[in-house]
């Protein structure tokens, strides 16, 4: 188990994943950054893409709350999320949103509906009709 960040276990750096799957949307708080540290950040995508944010200086970090949001990368998936202090450390993360990504089944059209009523009614038209001409071929009988 990993002991959580203190004054001798500083928390330097930190990892986002998901065991199976991906995200597209990411918020955190990074709480009591010490040192005047600045963080950057890096992002790989579902395609196996990096991203890097913060330049070479990196995000200046105040000592109460730092606030951040990341959503997917030019239309990418998120695939894992790294975010590196450096100097200092952060006290702790706070308030850790992340958005799965789902597949979603695609909704047919009002048009495509309308097709398969008129389907369904033509279908049972002929199974009414079919069960008259039976009925009458008996009475004939």
């Amino acid at each position: 188990m990993t002991q959580p960040p203190n004054d001798t276990n500083p928390l330097t750096s930190l990892d986002f994943s998901l065991a199976s799957g991906t995200f597209n949307n990411l918020e955190f708080n990074l709480f009591g950054v010490n040192d005047g540290g600045r963080a950057f950040f890096t992002a790989i995508d579902n395609g196996g893409q990096t991203f890097t944010f913060g330049g070479p200086t990196g995000f200046a970090l105040g000592s109460g709350s730092n606030f951040f949001g990341f959503q997917g990368i030019l239309g990418q998936s998120i695939a894992s999320f790294s975010i590196d202090i450096t100097p200092g450390s952060i006290q702790n993360v706070q308030q850790i949103r992340l958005d799965e990504v789902r597949q979603v089944s695609a909704v047919p059209e009002p048009g495509t509906w309308a097709m398969m009523l008129v389907g369904f009614g033509a279908i049972g038209v002929g199974m009414r009709r079919r069960r008259r001409i039976g009925q009458t071929m008996l009475q004939a009988s």
